[in-house]
């Protein structure tokens, strides 16, 4: 581990944010003009035109295997990337407030989330039941903690599909397997993933 370095931002968008990616690209441009922006586009909700902001603030597109992602699993996609860099990955509805990449110059880590205390009702709720994984993973501890996974600084190469495939069928959309302990979408399984690698 290194003191992470941010060579790029992923932004997840699907077809009825629209006005708010346009906002969070341009707070992420004011603040950083030259970094490579890349859409995760989800087109669960259907197919939707971005080329006029990819052509005003330079971004790209992410290529992925998956087109339709359903809630927020499109926000891992940069975990399986086979080059090996650093990255902010955020929600579209997510405004940058200033020089928040530089904020973890320092910081030697693969992943830095924010730390959010909740009761254990909240975290069953937020996020995952606790109790349940350990049907899971066995002799997982819950580590205090969730973190929000509209806004996390990671690592390619760190997670691999395989390790989620206990938890996710990947089809033409991503499913949860056990959906009963799970908040739907990504964040529940995230969470889970990161606090058994951290374990």
């Amino acid at each position: 581990t290194k003191d992470m370095n941010i060579e790029r931002v992923y932004v997840n968008t699907y077809r009825y944010d629209y006005i708010l990616l346009r906002i969070c690209i341009a707070s992420i441009r004011y603040w950083y003009p030259d970094i490579p922006i890349f859409l995760i586009k989800d087109y669960a909700s259907g197919k939707f035109d971005t080329s006029d902001i990819e052509k005003k603030w330079k971004l790209q597109i992410l290529v992925t295997e998956i087109k339709c992602f359903g809630w927020g699993f499109g926000k891992l996609e940069p975990l399986f990337l086979k080059e090996d860099h650093q990255f902010l990955v955020l929600d579209s509805d997510t405004v940058m407030t200033g020089y928040i990449l530089d904020s973890v110059k320092d910081v030697e880590a693969d992943f830095t989330v924010d730390e959010e205390l909740q009761e254990i009702s909240e975290v069953k709720r937020l996020y995952y039941d606790t109790t349940q994984v350990q049907q899971i993973f066995a002799g997982f501890i819950y580590p205090g903690y969730t973190f929000n996974s509209g806004q996390w600084f990671g690592s390619s190469n760190k997670i691999s599909k395989q390790d989620i495939a206990e938890l996710v069928e990947w089809k033409s959309m991503p499913t949860l397997k056990y959906p009963q302990y799970f908040m739907p979408g990504d964040q529940g399984i995230f969470n889970l993933v990161l606090h058994f690698k951290e374990s």
